[in-house]
This record gives C-alpha cells, sequence and structure tokens, in this order.
C-alpha cells in the first residue's frame, strides 16, 4: 500500500485550513514563491530559514516567473504579482503586504537567529495564507510583528548555555522534535541527549520534517535525526523503542522533551517519573502548546494537561473499527508483531513485516489517502502544515532556555498556547493548576513513588 505523498498531506491540510475543495487546494499548492534577499547576514540567514519552510509546502522557485514574491530586506521586487514586504530589526521581525522597504533603517545589531527562525516559522505561514486568499483567514494583522518582547524573551536569554546529559531523552522524532532540534542549532548546547521514538520515516513525515528527505524512507527516525542534527555540538543517542523500554534500561530519566501525537503516550510519559517535563505539541493545523513541569508542584503536571477526554477513546474506537481490529490494540500505539498480522490478514493490501512498529495513527491516515479502510470513508487526523511543526519545536527550544534560568517555580507561568497563523503575544502564557482528578498526580501513591525514585534529589 502507497503511503499518503507530500502533496497529499498538504492539501488536505490546506482543504481543512481554509475550507476550500481539494482541487483548488491541489491547485494552490502549485504556486510558486520566490524569495528575494537584501544585504545584511541577518537578511540572508531569514531568506535561508524561509525557504526551507516554504519548500515542504509550496514551490519556491529562483528564476521562473512567481505568483508570490517575499522581499526580505532593502531590495525592489522583480517579480509581478503578490508581494510581502520583510523588514528585519535586532529584536523583531515585521512583515506585510507590499513592498516593506521603506520601513527598514538596516540591523545594527544582529537579532539572535532562534528569534529568526520562529519569524520564518510565522512568515511561511503568512505566505501560505496570503497565497490561498480564502475567507477563513481574513483578519490576520498587516503589519505582522514578531518580536522578542511578544514571546516573553529579550536578547539575553538567547544566548544563554544549555549543557545536555544522559539522564535527558527526546521522546518523539517527528515534526515537533525535527523543529526542536533545527532550533538548537543555533544555540550554545552541548553534551548527550537521547532521541526515542518506535518509528520509521515515512513519505507523509517529509512535508514538516526538515531533517528527513526521500533517502530515509523507512530508516528509523532517531537513526536518521542522530546522522543529520546537531552535528559537532550534541551527541545524538537514538533509541528504535519506546520510552518506557529506555527507562527501564537506564532506571530512571530526568527530563523528558515530550514531541508525540497522542494524548495517551503524554500520559504514559509522566508515569514513568520523569522529575522535570517540556513538552510541546500541535492541534492540527490551528494551535501550538508549550508546557513544562518539575516536580515536586501543587501546578499541573503532563497528565493534567492532556488529561483523558471523550474524544480520544471515540476517535480510538473509530480507527479501531475502520481498520478491523480491537479497540485494545490500537490504545497501544504502535503496531507489534501479533496486531501486524492480524492486520495483513483482514486488509491484501498491507504486508505484516513493512507495518510492523508503525503508528496506528499513521497506517490509519495512509489507508484513509488509498481509500482501502473495511468500512468507506472516515474522518482522518490532520498532520500539520511544516511551519507548524517547527514553531512548535522552536517554541521548546525557547521554553528550554526559560526553563533552565528560572530562579523559582512557585506560580510561574508553566503553560501556552499561540495560534500559528496569528502574531504571538505575551498574554498566551498562563499557570495551568493542577486538575483534582488527574490519573496521576491527584493519587497520593504517585507522589510517593516519585519521592521514592528522587529520594537522592528531591528536598
Amino acid at each position: 500500500m502507497a503511503a499518503q505523498s507530500v502533496e497529499e498531506v498538504n492539501c488536505l491540510a490546506l482543504v481543512a485550513a481554509a475550507g476550500i475543495e481539494d482541487e483548488q487546494a491541489a491547485e494552490k499548492l502549485r504556486m510558486r514563491v520566490a524569495i528575494t534577499v537584501g544585504p545584511g547576514s541577518a537578511c540572508e540567514a531569514m531568506a535561508i530559514y524561509t525557504r526551507q519552510l516554504l519548500e515542504r509546502t509550496l514551490q519556491v522557485v529562483d528564476n521562473s516567473p512567481a505568483d508570490v514574491e517575499v522581499v526580505i530586506g532593502n531590495r525592489t521586487p522583480v517579480h509581478t504579482g503578490l508581494v510581502i514586504g520583510v523588514v528585519v530589526n535586532h529584536d523583531s521581525v515585521t512583515f506585510a503586504s507590499g513592498h516593506a522597504a521603506s520601513l527598514d533603517s538596516g540591523v545594527q545589531v544582529e537579532p539572535p537567529k532562534l528569534l529568526l527562525k520562529i519569524a520564518a516559522c510565522y512568515l511561511a505561514g503568512h505566505v501560505i495564507a496570503k497565497s490561498i486568499a480564502s475567507d477563513r483567514f481574513e483578519g490576520i494583522p498587516s503589519p505582522f510583528v514578531v518580536s522578542a518582547k511578544t514571546l516573553g524573551f529579550d536578547q539575553t536569554d538567547f544566548s544563554r548555555k544549555v549543557v545536555f546529559d544522559s539522564t535527558s531523552v527526546l521522546v518523539g522524532a517527528g515534526g515537533v522534535a525535527n523543529g526542536f532540534l533545527w532550533a538548537l542549532e543555533d544555540l550554545d548546547v552541548s553534551g548527550r541527549l537521547y532521541v526515542c521514538d518506535p518509528k520509521s520515516v515515512s513519505d507523509s513525515n517529509l512535508n514538516r520534517c526538515l531533517y528527513f528527505s526521500q533517502e530515509d524512507l523507512n530508516a528509523p527516525k532517531v537513526e536518521v535525526l542522530a546522522k543529520k542534527a546537531l552535528q559537532g555540538k550534541v551527541e545524538l543517542i537514538p533509541h528504535h523503542g519506546e520510552f518506557r523500554t529506555l527507562v527501564k534500561q537506564q532506571g530512571r530519566v530526568r527530563r523528558a522533551y515530550t514531541t508525540v501525537d497522542s494524548r495517551r503516550i503524554r500520559r504514559s510519559v509522566r508515569g514513568e517519573l520523569p522529575l522535570e517535563i517540556l513538552d510541546a505539541s500541535t492541534t492540527d493545523i490551528s494551535e501550538v502548546v508549550v508546557f513544562s513541569e518539575r516536580q515536586p508542584t501543587t501546578m499541573a503536571c503532563l497528565s493534567c494537561i492532556y488529561a483523558h477526554i471523550p474524544a480520544e477513546t471515540q476517535r480510538e474506537q473509530h480507527i479501531a473499527d475502520a481498520l478491523g481490529v480491537n479497540l485494545g490494540d490500537v490504545q497501544q500505539s504502535i503496531i507489534n508483531h501479533e496486531i501486524a498480522e492480524k492486520l495483513a490478514r483482514k486488509h491484501p493490501t498491507l504486508v505484516a513485516a513493512q507495518i510492523r512498529g508503525t503508528a496506528f495513527d499513521s497506517l490509519f491516515r495512509q489507508m484513509c489517502g488509498a481509500g482501502t479502510l473495511l468500512n468507506g470513508p472516515a474522518k482522518q487526523a490532520l498532520a500539520p502544515l511544516g511551519f507548524i511543526s517547527n514553531l512548535a519545536g522552536c517554541l521548546l527550544a525557547l521554553e528550554l532556555l526559560r526553563f533552565e534560568y528560572a530562579d523559582t517555580w512557585i506560580d510561574v507561568p508553566n503553560y501556552m498556547a499561540l495560534d500559528p497563523w496569528r502574531p504571538p503575544h505575551r498574554r498566551a502564557r498562563l499557570s495551568k493548576a493542577a486538575k483534582s482528578d488527574c490519573e496521576f498526580c491527584s493519587k497520593p501513591e504517585s507522589r510517593d513513588v516519585l519521592n521514592t525514585v528522587w529520594r537522592d534529589v528531591l528536598p
């Protein structure tokens, strides 16, 4: 069975984002974008980052006519059609429809590269929104400003040093994890970091995972990242398996960076008793969420944030019915040997050896796209567009800087939700309280076990 292509994944996302038909979405994906760059290293870096993101969704061209031109810095547009001007300053990036070079006073102080990457994520979304020109995107501000201040940081925060050690694990190696490691490339980081994920690279990952390419298909995600990301800065130690098996091997994990796409798996990570958790997630194409916790705390834990909701079980039952397996099978998240054999018997297009180790969500999306489900049409989960996953990863890197250098953790805002299509704002950061019925932190026995595991560290 053929996996969903990059174009198919992007097309589905555009249909949902813009409220347009499949044929119109496919046409929009063929739009050509040119990037014209003014003088200066900051403008050049901004152009590189923007291109990396945009070419995962639209066609970025160099010399041929373009439908949209992104002009970064002090340059005159060279194409006809829609122009989006970009002004780069030392602590902000501003973009707007029309040529904005007259507003650009030049960059006297180089802006942090991470700020440019975050701004590039928003710029990619802005270009897509303006290119589609759907009613759904009316009201997006122009000028559109991304600044360190609205993100809640100043210049000194971006230059802080982070040393990873082997007690920390990046859980998940998909789009958000790619964005996180991409963001770390421009920070002062060193050390060793485990990366765990039981899945392999598929076609449907290529629209958002910056380190994955066609040559990596079917290779374990963690091994690809270990070879390509943070070379010369951080040694990435791949673990091609689930987080719980790594914890068993290590004995305990002090800090988990969670980037998985399942509420259930996030709760299971909390159940493995890491002392600290930093989390980033995307809600399809509509929201980016960042959360952090340090135990002991009276505030929310990861299980509070991703508490079980009825829609979760309904979704899992929907997948089980469509694939012809049991709810308990789907709740395992990853297809093991026994379930792979069962699925292959029910679906002639499947080969057990090829789907073993695949996530149920991934297989479900592929079979939806191929129209090979048992029960006909099904509602499938949308994979986010590339800029959204990478924005979540960049914001996780920013959260890491805040987390490492916080003076106190008493009543510190621990949660942030942002709309990836609109400018960030400081009011997005909130303090989330613990849930009285949380399956982890509301139970005294959970606290007792946590205190026992970390008795040499906790006061």
